[in-house]
């Protein structure tokens, strides 16, 4: 198992402090967080490594993505109470609650807006075509 990329501790100084229930929440929310951002980017490592990636936009994307989650673990896009409203910017139905998820913004902040592309420059796809690959048409 590779080390998480952040602690419980960057979460509550971040957020606010965490009691210990959600210490042991977010320190998992930390480890699969981790690991999905390593499937999306699997040279996260070796940039780190290397001295090529700021470790400080590692941590400051894993707690983003922690923090989506828990700051608003049922992913409401908004509440009413009374005669208030409020509206969760990011919140996303369709991910379904409590999901750890990258999202392209997370990526591009680690790769300086550029697309995280899955091989070299001028890779081309030799794969016969496919029906998927045809646009929808209405």
């Amino acid at each position: 198992m590779s080390q998480p990329l952040a602690t419980p501790g960057d979460i509550g100084v971040l957020w606010r402090p965490l009691s210990s229930a959600e210490v042991a929440t977010a320190t998992l929310y930390i480890r699969l967080a981790s690991a999905a951002l390593r499937a999306r980017c699997p040279w996260v490592d070796t940039r780190l490594a290397d001295g090529s990636l700021d470790p400080d936009l590692v941590l400051m994307v894993i707690a983003r993505i922690v923090l989506r989650v828990m700051r608003n673990p049922d992913l409401v896009a908004s509440r009413i109470t009374g005669p208030y409203a409020v509206t969760y910017a990011g919140a996303d139905a369709t991910s379904g609650a409590g999901q750890i998820k990258v999202t392209d913004e997370d990526v591009g902040q680690l790769t300086g807006g550029l697309p995280n592309r899955r091989g070299p420059v001028g890779t081309v796809n030799l794969a016969p075509w496919t029906s998927r690959d045809r646009p929808c048409l209405s």
